[in-house]
């Protein structure tokens, strides 16, 4: 993973580009495989919210619609793509966006897997539905997946929210932060303990004292009105 995470992190925008090209053949082919085996034809068909809108009759709207209907996607990883995270010991940050487009991609091989098109037509075969996938003259498909992927690609290095994630420190005897934080609650608890058997010897002493200065008034007072009698 962490090959990957350099790889689709590198500087060099062929070798992201080289990388991304060879998950997305392996994930978008391995889901739309398992999919149609494991899960039943027609799936997600008509499950997506905004599948049903009216198309307009001029054909400029209906070009216009249709253009930011895909948009959609791309406006979905350049969001993404705005946030980057890396571990320590990494160079460059990894793009949310990545995350974005291979789960498009995914549900892209889910609904050609389970053959959940909104346009009604008869099922084929699975060797069928590979070789029509690569059938650029007739289908846009992957038109448009190659170009979330080139999007997803240039825009990897344009995040303006960074994160980056520390590995835990050890100490030299091998405690971990964790340990070091235990240790502190629990001398912090030892210590209000202390504090408050200290308060409550306190206020012990402050009681005997309290009944030794009330007995010397006493005996004051007994004295002078012993001599006022006399």
């Amino acid at each position: 993973m962490k090959y990957l995470r350099d790889k689709l992190t590198a500087n060099s925008l062929k070798v992201r580009i080289i990388f991304t090209v060879i998950l997305f053949l392996v994930l978008f082919m391995g889901v739309m495989i398992l999919s149609y085996y494991l899960l039943p034809e027609g799936l997600l068909k008509n499950k997506h919210p905004l599948q049903n809108w009216e198309t307009s009759d001029n054909n400029f709207v209906l070009t216009l619609q249709i253009f930011f209907y895909n948009m959609l996607s791309v406006l979905v990883i350049i969001l993404g793509s705005l946030f980057g995270q890396k571990k320590e010991g990494e160079t460059n940050y990894f793009s949310y966006g990545y995350l974005a487009f291979f789960a498009l991609i995914c549900m892209n091989g889910i609904v050609l897997g389970t053959w959940s098109f909104a346009v009604e037509s008869a099922p084929v075969p699975l060797l069928g539905r590979i070789t029509r996938t690569f059938d650029l003259i007739h289908r846009a498909g992957l038109w448009e997946m190659t170009g979330q992927l080139l999007i997803t690609c240039s825009t990897a290095h344009i995040a303006a929210v960074l994160t980056s994630g520390k590995k835990r420190p050890q100490g030299k005897s091998g405690i971990s932060v964790d340990g070091a934080r235990k240790d502190c609650f629990r001398d912090w608890a030892c210590f209000h303990a202390d504090r408050r058997c200290c308060g409550k010897l306190c206020d012990q002493y402050a009681v005997k004292n309290s009944l030794k200065q009330y007995g010397r008034h006493a005996q004051r007072s007994m004295s002078l009105i012993a001599a006022i009698i006399g």
